[in-house]
């Protein structure tokens, strides 16, 4: 069928090697298989998925490496896709990106760029992987759990954590747009947690590392991209000149970015969202200059109660696109602040801090 033949030459591209035929692929997948975990049912089709209910999964891909996987744990879903936790034989925990049928192309984008991109900050890929029933996965590396849930379970954070997180993120976004790529979706749901499980203390710093790159694109020769057909970001992290343009055909670039970076930034220091719905539909029904300039004079109201470094930070982020600073430089103010903020801690009491 054309769907087997998309899904072998996925294989064969990212994978670097000849798709196995479906026979050989059925024997060694049931082979891994207990009598009650049947991957197909009896009439080749494949299993009800359960994604769309937000149910757990059993189910087994074969992995790049020759090990199969067991999709169980579900995790979330979006527009593209399912995720589920998985394990492999060797009892090595991963998070397997189930596509949808329809998006398969989507998929092999996702794991095209992940293959490129190289960088602490950026969640890792190991590549595709199949079932016997020709279903696709992505299979990644597996965090604690995302951003948006560790704010919320655990509240507010000491400065200098705070300025470690955003250093972490600011540092991915540089190295992404030097890469020529717009991540496109940048949300505290779109950044993976992974706790330091050897430093034994819940108190530490979490490494945080951008992840569903499902969305993003790369940048052409002037800098910037168009994307049609397809909404990009997610309220409330979306740049003003995104939800104000036509959805049908939208041009981003890395200033984009740099605006959803800053709100997110602003709910690791503040602990809340910096917009609601409400900004966005006065804009949408009011674009005049006037009606911008209030959201820009509100932005700085709900600055008010943050210290001076961090507003200097967030005023050069969540801005109009032409006050932006670029990622780098925004990279170099968050390591002068780090800087004076471990200064800070470190002085004794009495001490004079210079």
């Amino acid at each position: 069928s054309k769907l087997r033949k998309r899904h072998r030459q996925i294989w064969t591209d990212l994978a670097g090697e000849k798709a196995r035929t479906s026979q050989q692929r059925r024997k060694r997948l049931l082979a891994c298989e207990s009598d009650e975990q049947a991957v197909c049912s009896g009439d080749g089709d494949p299993p009800k998925d359960s994604a769309e209910s937000g149910q757990d999964l059993v189910e087994v891909f074969a992995g790049p490496d020759g090990l199969c996987l067991r999709a169980q744990i579900y995790l979330g879903s979006g527009a593209y896709g399912s995720v589920y936790r998985a394990k492999d034989e060797a009892g090595r925990t991963f998070a397997l990106k189930i596509g949808k049928e329809h998006l398969l192309q989507d998929l092999s984008h996702e794991a095209r760029l992940l293959a490129m991109l190289h960088h602490p900050g950026v969640v890792w890929s190991f590549g595709l992987t199949s079932t016997a029933c020709n279903k696709v996965a992505l299979k990644l590396e597996c965090g604690h759990q995302n951003l948006g849930r560790y704010l919320d379970e655990q509240g507010s954070f000491n400065k200098k954590d705070c300025w470690r997180m955003v250093l972490q993120l600011l540092s991915a976004l540089m190295y992404l747009h030097e890469k020529g790529v717009v991540h496109a979706d940048v949300k505290p749901g779109n950044t993976l947690v992974f706790l330091d499980s050897a430093s034994g203390s819940p108190d530490s710093c979490p490494r945080l590392k951008l992840c569903d790159f499902g969305l993003s694109v790369e940048l052409g020769p002037e800098g910037h991209a168009t994307v049609v057909g397809r909404e990009v970001y997610t309220l409330p992290y979306r740049p003003f000149e995104c939800a104000m343009a036509n959805q049908k055909r939208v041009r981003i670039g890395p200033a984009c970015d740099v605006f959803a970076m800053g709100a997110l930034a602003f709910r690791v220091f503040r602990g809340r969202a910096l917009f609601g719905a409400e900004t966005y539909d006065t804009l949408l029904q009011d674009p005049t200059p006037q009606a911008q300039r209030s959201v820009w004079e509100y932005r700085d109201g709900q600055m008010t109660r943050l210290d001076s470094g961090v507003r200097a930070l967030l005023s050069k982020m969540v801005a109009p696109p032409q006050q932006r600073a670029a990622s780098s430089v925004l990279l170099a103010m968050c390591r002068d602040r780090l800087r004076v903020e471990s200064q800070r801690t470190s002085c004794g009491p009495g001490a004079a801090c210079t």
